[in-house]
Formats: C-alpha cells, sequence, structure tokens
C-alpha cells in the first residue's frame, strides 16, 4: 500500500525526515504536513495494522497537537478545535443548568468565583465538557479521568482520554496540566485546556480508527454530529435528540 510516486527507499527518506524535524525544538510543522501528505494512503495503511505504541514510534509527529488537528482537518475539513469553541461554548451555560452531575457543586464554585467574563466563559466551556457524559447518563472515566483516581476500562477497549494532572482538592477543573493517553500510551502533552483536550481526543478516534465505546458512544456522536456537524443529524436516536433539545431550546 503506496502512494503514488513513492516506493520503499523514498517512504524511508520520508519517515527518516519526520523523526529528526518532530524531535526539534521547533519543529517546522510545513514540512512535516508535506512530508505526511505524500504518504498518506501508506500511512493510514499503518495505522489500521498497527498497535499504539508502534504507530507512535513510526508518526512521532503525532504526538504535536498541532499535526493531530491538521491531519483530521486534512481528511475531513473539519477544524475540531474551532468547532468546539463556537458551538459548544453557546450551549455550555445550559449544559451547567440542566445537569444533575455530583461534580455539578464543584465546578460551580470555580465558575461562579470568577469575576472576569472572558474568563468565565471559557470556564463554562470546560465544566461543560467535563458533565456531558453525565447528561447522557454514561460514563465520565471515559472521556477523563484526575490523575490518582483512575477508572478502569475494560482491557479490550482502547478508549482515548485525558488525564487532569496536578488537580487541587482533586477538582477536575483545577488541573495545572492534561495528557491525552490511548492504550496505556501518552499521545500528547501539548492540550492548552479541556477543550483543546477533547478536540484531541476526537482526532485521535477518527485517526486511530477506534470504534466508541459502548459506555461513551452518545456523548461522542453528539459530538461527531451536532458539534463538529460531520454527519447529519437526521437520524440520531432519540435520546439524543431530547439531550440536545434541553440544552438548546
Amino acid at each position: 500500500m503506496v502512494d503514488a510516486g513513492e516506493d520503499e527507499r523514498s517512504i524511508r527518506e520520508h519517515l527518516r525526515v519526520i523523526k529528526e524535524e518532530t524531535e526539534k525544538l521547533r519543529p517546522n510543522l510545513e514540512l512535516l504536513k508535506e512530508r505526511m501528505a505524500l504518504i498518506k494512503i501508506y500511512r493510514r495503511h499503518f495505522v489500521s495494522n498497527h498497535s499504539t505504541e508502534e504507530i507512535i514510534s513510526k508518526f512521532p509527529c503525532f504526538r504535536l497537537a498541532k499535526m493531530l488537528l491538521w491531519d483530521l482537518r486534512d481528511r475531513t475539513n473539519v477544524d475540531v478545535d474551532q468547532q468546539i469553541l463556537s458551538q459548544l461554548s453557546v450551549m455550555a451555560p445550559k449544559i451547567l443548568k440542566v445537569s444533575r452531575s455530583p461534580l455539578m457543586e464543584k465546578f460551580r464554585c470555580v465558575v461562579d468565583d470568577c469575576e472576569d467574563g472572558r474568563l468565565k466563559k471559557g470556564l463554562q466551556l470546560e465544566a461543560a465538557i467535563l458533565l456531558l457524559p453525565a447528561l447522557f447518563k454514561e460514563d465520565p472515566g471515559l472521556l477523563f479521568e484526575v490523575e490518582g483516581h483512575a477508572q478502569t476500562c475494560p482491557p479490550d477497549t482502547p478508549t482515548p482520554k485525558m488525564v487532569l494532572k496536578g488537580c487541587r482538592e482533586g477538582n477536575p477543573m483545577q488541573y495545572d496540566h492534561i495528557v491525552v493517553m490511548l492504550d496505556g500510551q501518552s499521545i500528547t502533552e501539548e492540550s492548552e485546556d479541556i477543550s483543546m483536550a477533547l478536540g484531541l481526543i476526537l482526532c485521535t478516534y477518527f485517526l486511530f480508527g477506534i470504534q466508541y465505546p459502548k459506555g461513551l458512544k452518545k456523548t461522542l456522536t453528539f459530538l461527531e454530529c451536532i458539534v463538529l456537524k460531520m454527519k447529519d443529524a437526521a437520524g440520531l436516536p432519540v435520546t439524543i435528540k431530547r439531550v440536545y433539545s434541553s440544552i438548546c431550546a
């Protein structure tokens, strides 16, 4: 499975350049995109037939957040980071209002104590993202975990998730930094905030060809159809439509 104009030798050279460039303090993203585009068929075939560890070893540039976001945009023409910011931010206040999650009080204290209007909107978005699974009565542990409070996923379910580190008093919204994990492997530590981490998780699902786990399927389907607008929402299950109506009415 090779791309037009490429052979085994040229692919090895592209992979060498990608590896060397990724290891630099300030990688040339345009060079990486150019090389990755030249081996698109080879790359996608490799990803579909190898483990997470092997994929990251072969294509270390997937550890760069901007490369993950670029790859999904290249495939789908969807800017996942911007879609989350523009679409989910509008729904965030209502999500906080209708949520019955036990985490709500912890989140409310953080949001209500903020007096900066712009920062407060960002906090509302972060809280809404963490509350989404509970809104659909699904398992939030399949989306995020607080370091030191891991929830165990079935061993045969490769589930991308964000690990929130350095959380003060165990509050997920009071993190120091975020790591996106898959199969026990750290994919990237470049998430600037929870909304970006969510975008990178969605990129990982699509780019690594991972099926949505049963315990998070409604949440991820909502994000794919309503937030990212990658599929027609007309055929959504009734349960998802009801939640959508409750936060967009």
